[in-house]
């Protein structure tokens, strides 16, 4: 049986698009364990309305709040052999269940089977649009560089196998599904991509702004907590390479704030003082680049030409792994390809 473990909050109008697509599978043997996370009364009183024998529901009422918590709330009452996360606003291609359970099924020592998965606004195959490539580089390095290459719902799990890894960082307000990937990875976890197979599970492309994208002081000290967690992982599991790699990270950060948070020079003072102390290794490159920084803090507003300037130089100066290159990703879908889609979704 599959388990596939929703987390809900306050979104009852598109989760039932999501537990329709379920509902259509070509394989019947599933569950469906959703965990709230604090919806308001209204909205429960919709959700429970959609409690029935295969869909059961949980509300979070400990630990703490976010999806990482319900998600893993969810594998602990999970029934099935194997665990699919998907969000409360995402669907499901009628073949993904039937599909997944027979390559797992084929490979029994793997830990998970990795599938494509694609993006979409109002019906699948509206976007031409892959999430990301799942062919090309080193996927360990990819993670490690915010190269994500896959995300939630691109993994049948082997149960067992993701309760052996720990489950999600609820530490992690974001990027908790790549942290736990690039962990899985580095720890051993045998994970087995299928590239050449059509995309089965559709990520809603939402027009609001996306939570990463938010200033807040949440969000930011949850970058800061990312930064922290992924420090941990790189220094108990990775590379001398990797670890190189990981410096980025900071430096992503850093540039985050200096060109997106207008009260953010106090945020990325605090980020260079995290960095020196979990990676003190780095001092040289780092001294070059908080000075490029500096000067950013003193010249984004009226003179964007010095900025530019310093920041090439810091390029030239900083270790190349302080701003590494990402090669051009083939993220669009044959027109044939979505228009197949398209027309499960419309004829359903």
């Amino acid at each position: 049986m599959v388990s596939v473990v929703i987390p809900h909050y306050n979104r009852t109008g598109l989760l039932k698009e999501t537990l329709d697509s379920i509902h259509r599978q070509t394989y019947s043997h599933w569950e469906v364990v959703l965990v709230d996370d604090g919806s308001s009364e209204s909205e429960l009183a919709i959700l429970r309305k959609m409690e029935n024998s295969q869909t059961r529901i949980f509300c979070r009422n400990d630990g703490l709040k976010g999806p990482s918590r319900c998600r893993n709330l969810g594998a602990q009452h999970a029934l099935g052999d194997y665990l699919l996360f998907l969000d409360s606003d995402d669907l499901l291609a009628p073949w993904c269940l039937e599909s997944r359970v027979k390559l797992v099924s084929a490979d029994p020592g793997i830990d998970a089977v990795i599938l494509p998965v694609a993006l979409f606004r109002k019906v699948p195959g509206d976007l031409l649009e892959y999430w990301n490539e799942l062919k090309g580089d080193d996927d360990k390095e990819r993670f490690v560089i915010s190269d994500p290459v896959w995300q939630t719902s691109s993994p049948l799990w082997n149960k067992k196998s993701f309760l052996g890894t720990g489950g999600f960082d609820e530490r992690v307000m974001y990027g908790d599904d790549g942290e736990l990937h690039l962990r899985s990875l580095l720890t051993g976890k045998v994970l087995r991509k299928y590239s050449d197979q059509l995309p089965d599970a559709f990520i809603r492309r939402a027009d609001q702004d996306r939570i990463t994208a938010r200033s807040d002081k949440e969000i930011l000290e949850s970058r800061r907590v990312r930064l922290a967690v992924g420090s941990e992982l790189m220094h108990s599991h990775g590379n001398d390479r990797l670890r190189s790699l990981w410096q980025s990270q900071y430096v992503a950060e850093c540039e985050f704030l200096l060109f997106n948070v207008k009260e953010g020079q106090a945020p990325s003072q605090t980020i260079f003082e995290d960095w020196s102390t979990s990676w003190p290794s780095f001092r040289t490159g780092r001294s070059i680049f908080r000075k490029y920084i500096q000067i950013g803090w003193r010249t984004r507003n009226k003179y964007r030409l010095i900025l530019r300037i310093a920041r090439r130089l810091a390029m030239v100066l900083c270790p190349r792994d302080f701003f590494p290159k990402r090669p051009p990703r083939e993220l669009l879908m044959p027109q044939a390809t979505a228009s197949m889609i398209q027309k499960h979704f419309l004829s359903a």
